[in-house]
């Protein structure tokens, strides 16, 4: 019986319309998952705000969100989800209002799965492909913040995913217009630019770089029209002043910070310099050394590159909270395969989730965690040290290889290229 089912699957994925059945049927299987879920508790705080901004988006509308609000830390893309789901608990009774809060971030990362297999099929067997997007489908750290705590740390991530998808195509113009969509749900989207930057001025000249800004430009304007287009320059300003809230060393990231000490002001001087400023500077070197690895040997896979400045950013600036590491899941799939991918994978997936959980179960029970405890440093730690392996394969991956070492890589181009 087990020879029957498995030589049906092998036919079903030799052809197009099987494997999308295939496809679709894995992505349900996770979405169910997920629903299962939804009804334990999403975490008191972030559900308390999402249950306030849900309900006035849909009772006061989106251009008079912000005013009716008395604080909202997310820029004004965020708005038009809370509205729209926010109006379809109110369709079916605000008794529903968590299920719609929990919704729109898992639809968004289902979306953002099937766009890490399209983007691996480029150049990839389907069975491989499929395999990547079930890994992150599946992840139970991505499933966690999603389905149980009920973030919305897969909505900016579909959208970088997209841009990078679209970059790769050479449709640009839309590329830039999705790259515009995630920094207006989360700034942590602004380490896709470099790259953006890099692969539109590389392969498509100055004419599609003007281009692509014009774009843009459109899509900022067309999305905060609603909100304060009297004086946008002011509106966004305000919007983006979320940053400075979490004036902390790490807000429960377990990231290099977190061996100083949770929740401490990141502007104390420390050998002639804030916190901050050296959190800022460390970061900003490592960002430099990769992309000066990246430009120097062309031949480079770009979705490595995104990863990797992801997680230097989660590990050494301040300000971070335990949830900024999401995006990195989906890019190390995108850079597949690597030495050591499937390990790296395993172990952020590992440290991720247990920071999650940690800092859910502490706030749960009416506490905090506590910064300096044996599971804090063991997690920032083994944080560390995979940070460490990642920017020793980023260094291998750019380097002219070994014929041992040899393997394809995801050009520029999206399209399989061997080093040589």
């Amino acid at each position: 019986m087990g020879s029957g089912i498995l030589s049906k699957l092998k036919e079903w994925s030799s052809t197009p319309g099987g494997q999308t059945g295939i496809v679709a049927s894995v992505l349900f299987a996770s979405l169910l998952i997920r629903f299962a879920l939804f009804p334990i508790p999403g975490f008191e705080v972030d559900s308390g705000c999402f249950s306030s901004w849900f309900r006035t988006a849909a009772t006061g509308g989106i251009s008079g969100f912000y005013d009716n609000t008395s604080f909202c830390d997310y820029p004004p893309f965020n708005v038009y989800i809370f509205w729209f789901f926010g109006k379809m608990s109110q369709l079916f009774g605000w008794d529903t209002l968590p299920f719609f809060i929990k919704l729109p971030q898992n639809l968004f990362d289902l979306a953002a799965a099937y766009f890490i297999f399209s983007m691996l099929r480029m150049r990839l067997p389907f069975g491989v492909s499929l395999a990547g997007m079930s890994l992150y489908a599946f992840n139970p750290a991505v499933i966690f913040d999603l389905a149980v705590w009920g973030q919305m740390d897969s909505i900016h991530t579909f959208f970088m995913v997209a841009s990078l998808f679209f970059a790769f195509k050479s449709r640009f113009e839309i590329s830039g217009g999705l790259f515009c969509l995630a920094i207006l749900t989360k700034p942590q989207s602004i380490i896709l630019l470099p790259v953006l930057a890099y692969l539109i001025l590389r392969h498509g000249g100055w004419q599609r770089a003007v281009s692509s800004s014009v774009i843009f430009g459109g899509v900022l304007a067309l999305v905060i029209l609603p909100f304060a287009w009297d004086n946008p320059v002011t509106f966004l300003a305000e919007q983006y002043s979320g940053y400075n809230v979490y004036r902390y060393t790490t807000a429960n990231a377990f990231n290099v910070w977190a061996l100083v000490g949770l929740w401490k002001p990141d502007n104390v001087s420390h050998f002639g310099l804030t916190y901050q400023v050296w959190g800022f500077l460390a970061f900003l070197a490592a960002a430099l050394l990769f992309f000066w690895s990246y430009r120097r040997h062309g031949r480079s896979n770009a979705a490595f590159l995104v990863f990797i400045l992801a997680f230097a950013f989660f590990m050494l600036m301040t300000r971070m909270h335990e949830r900024y590491l999401f995006p990195v899941f989906a890019f190390l799939l995108l850079a597949w395969p690597l030495r050591l991918g499937i390990w790296l994978y395993v172990g952020l997936t590992c440290t991720y989730l247990a920071n999650l959980v940690v800092v859910y179960m502490a706030y749960g029970a009416g506490g905090t965690v506590p910064g300096g405890a044996w599971y804090v440093m063991l997690i920032s730690s083994a944080n560390i040290v995979l940070m460490g392996i990642a920017s020793g394969q980023y260094w291998l991956a750019h380097r002219v290889p070994r014929p041992a070492l040899v393997s394809p890589v995801l050009s520029d181009e999206g399209a399989v290229e061997e080093e040589p």
